[in-house]
């Protein structure tokens, strides 16, 4: 009988709990939460707040959460707290949605460090306000590790920072992207899933101000097409065997670059040897134009002897003819005095004195002429086999001063073509130093080239690490999301958004924007890049 008891009671404690549970699960509200963080000038937070959407099929609307301060926003409705519930209950489902507002203390996924400095020095923002000079603002994101990592997973987040185009100069963004929209300048840098990463912004202003810099984070789980994930998981192995031939490319550059290296030495050499030829043949167009010189000095000095030696050609001509006169006339004169030597020889044995001595006379006469015309006709033989030999010397010298006559019109023809030549070699050698210089550049632009073949095939290794990491992320997964104040809460869409303290400007403003409806992962993906 206890045990038929026993187990009314065990149904009864059972109906109770479904009864119960079921309730429960019927007030349990769908949520969307937007968290608020104001920071001070470093990053520092100084407010935190969540906006809360509950959705419920009933007037009756149930959320978690251990709040410091709770704030109904549709209505006048005053909240049941118990502990960490938070219940609200209300005349009428509100279409749309109940908004409320609940302040906490909580870290947030990432830590946010802000720094800047003026003209090189450190410097606090709150100092910053109103100063001139050079601007460097830093913006550091990092994963906070202490935080949940269901709140890090597939968490984007996006730096964004407006600038008034006229109030600045030598703007430098450091590679964020920038978009210039009238005279506001809107710069931005995205931090992806598990990434740290620092955003630096350095400018000149005459009068420092800044708008709050502004963080927001939302989940995004990307997908790709059937057809484009079907080929883009070959992607990383297809960067491996870019990479490899890159390395092959890399290696047959080298090898170049070392002819090269070679070539430039050679080439080298053959500038040292023609600037040498181009200075030796200076010296050698020097000698022949000397040579030359001289050669014309012996040219004048042979035509000199050539017109002596005709002269004497010619005046020898005239003394032969009168030595021949005077022969034929000493030839004459002992023809007639043969004769007289005839009846000389008679006379000259006779007893008259006058008689012999006249004979003998004659006969010392002619022996005196026959002596004078022995002489002569040696002397004149003589005369002739030197003018014979002088005649033949001027004639020869003739033919030796026609050779030297060419021989000089060689030298001089010799002369304008070593000329020629040697302005050649030294344009050619002038060129070639041109060359030359350009050519042994190229070396180390080669070693540049195979440096950057290298730096691409390191980029290209890096580049499978990161795609292969990027594609897993490309899951195309609904992203699950876990209610960044209470686990138990069900959320249908988490973000944050992060504002800082305006430098030198009104008070910051901690009114709360209320989402008016709820928007698609697409839509939240584009309010985050869109500005």
């Amino acid at each position: 009988m206890k045990n038929k008891y026993l187990k009314i009671l065990v149904v009864i404690i059972i109906l109770v709990s479904i009864i119960t549970l079921t309730a429960n699960a019927t007030t349990v509200s769908i949520k969307d939460e937007t968290v608020y963080a104001i920071t001070d000038y470093d990053g520092t937070i100084t407010n935190l707040y969540v906006v809360n959407r509950l959705q419920s099929v009933t007037n009756t609307y149930t959320d978690y959460g251990q709040y410091n301060q709770v704030k109904n926003l549709s209505s006048s409705t005053l909240p049941d707290i118990n502990g960490d519930i938070i219940t609200f209950t209300e005349s009428e489902v509100i279409k749309g949605g109940l908004y409320y507002q609940g302040t906490l203390q909580k870290d947030l996924p990432i830590n946010l460090e802000i720094s800047y400095t003026l003209d090189g020095q450190v410097i606090s923002g709150e100092q910053l306000g109103g100063k001139s000079g050079l601007v460097e603002i830093n913006i550091s994101i990092t994963q906070n590790l202490y935080s949940e990592k269901k709140l890090r997973d597939n968490l984007l987040t996006q730096i964004t920072m407006k600038i008034n185009n006229q109030a600045v100069t030598d703007l430098n963004t450091f590679g964020a992207t920038t978009v210039l929209t009238g005279q506001l300048i809107t710069i931005s840098e995205t931090v992806l899933q598990g990434e740290n990463k620092t955003m630096t912004v350095s400018y000149m202003t005459d009068y420092m101000t800044l708008e709050p810099i502004v963080i927001s984070m939302i989940y995004s789980s990307l997908s790709l097409p059937p057809s484009m994930a079907a080929s883009i998981d070959e992607a990383p192995q297809g960067f491996l065997s870019l990479s490899t031939a890159m390395n092959d490319l890399s290696e047959g550059s080298s090898q170049f670059t070392n002819g090269l290296n070679v070539i430039a030495a050679r080439m080298n050499e053959l500038q040292l040897g023609l600037a040498e030829l181009s200075s030796s043949g200076g010296q050698l167009l020097e000698g022949s134009n000397s040579s030359f010189d001289g050669i014309s000095q012996l040219l004048n000095g042979s035509s000199e002897i050539l017109q002596g030696l005709e002269a004497i050609d010619q005046g020898n001509n005239l003394v032969t003819e009168g030595m021949t006169q005077l022969q034929y006339a000493l030839n004459q004169l002992d023809s007639s005095h043969q004769q007289l030597l005839l009846i000389a020889n008679e006379l000259v044995h006779s007893n008259i004195p006058s008689v012999k001595a006249l004979a003998q006379g004659v006969i010392d006469e002619y022996m005196a002429i026959a002596m004078i015309n022995g002489t002569y006709n040696a002397i004149f033989e003589g005369y002739q086999t030197n003018i014979n030999g002088l005649h033949e010397l001027a004639t020869k010298y003739e033919v030796f001063h026609n050779s030297l006559t060419q021989f000089a019109n060689g030298v001089e023809t010799q002369g304008v073509y070593y000329e020629a030549y040697f302005t050649a070699i030294d344009e050619t050698s002038f060129g070639f130093t041109l060359l030359n210089d350009g050519f042994q550049m190229m070396p180390e632009q080669s070693n540049e080239i195979t440096r950057g073949q290298i730096a691409i095939g390191e980029g290209l290794n890096e580049a499978v690490v990161t795609i292969t990491d990027l594609l897993s992320s490309f899951s195309g997964e609904e992203i699950l999301y876990t209610s960044f104040v209470d686990s138990r809460n069900v959320v249908n869409s988490l973000q944050y958004v992060i504002s800082t303290k305006t430098i030198d400007g009104p008070a910051q403003s901690e009114e709360i924007v209320i989402v008016s409806e709820k928007k698609t992962l697409f839509q939240r993906i584009k309010d985050l890049f869109v500005f």
